[in-house]
């Protein structure tokens, strides 16, 4: 056991002390550096959720409504149109019904077409925008589908301006089936970082 009166024993707990200290000041560095990576981490989860993929979900949900509501309707109109000429027995009456249906089916289309020019192409233009704008949020594997979605919005625009011919655009598998797959990484990539932001 050290005497307390030997000259060093000060000295030992001088150095001690100041160990301690400087112990309590690394451990307090260290929470302190968790506690903000965590921060930073969560700050940058939240940035994700509200500008990309809240907008993105968004603007593929409104495309969605309206995509369902459109089949609906033109799904109703020619069970509707169906039914009412098989009801009829002679041919003559067959054929007046179709002609009475022929003006509110080419104001289906008409609006159908109009809603695709005006309304759902413009949300995909919007979308690649907002891909295009926002990408430093987009997590890798939604970036790489951004170039499918360039190339699904490039072949509207050329086609509404009609230069490509209805052949080709058939030709070049032009579908939204091929955004499927990018809808699907959206919607994991969203659901993945809410539940890492509340864990």
């Amino acid at each position: 056991m050290l005497d307390s009166s030997w000259p060093g024993w000060s000295l030992i707990q001088s150095g001690i002390s100041a160990a301690s200290g400087l112990l309590g000041v690394l451990v307090g560095a260290w929470m302190t550096y968790r506690s903000q990576k965590k921060e930073r981490r969560a700050t940058r989860l939240r940035q994700q959720l509200q500008e990309f993929y809240s907008p993105m979900l968004g603007m593929r949900a409104n495309i969605g409504a309206k995509s369902a509501t459109r089949e609906m309707i033109s799904s109703v109109a020619r069970r509707t149109w169906s039914v009412q000429q098989i009801d009829v027995a002679d041919a003559e009456s067959r054929s007046k019904i179709a002609q009475a249906g022929i003006p509110t089916i080419k104001k289906l289309q008409e609006y159908n077409n109009a809603q695709l020019r005006e309304e759902l192409i413009p949300i995909y233009q919007r979308m690649l925008t907002h891909f295009t704008e926002h990408m430093w949020l987009a997590e890798e594997s939604t970036q790489a589908y951004y170039p499918t979605l360039a190339e699904y919005v490039e072949i509207w625009n050329r086609h509404l301006k009609d230069t490509l011919l209805p052949e080709l655009v058939m030709n070049l598998n032009h579908s939204e089936a091929q955004l499927k797959p990018f809808y699907e990484d959206l919607l994991n990539q969203f659901g993945r970082l809410k539940r890492e932001l509340s864990e």
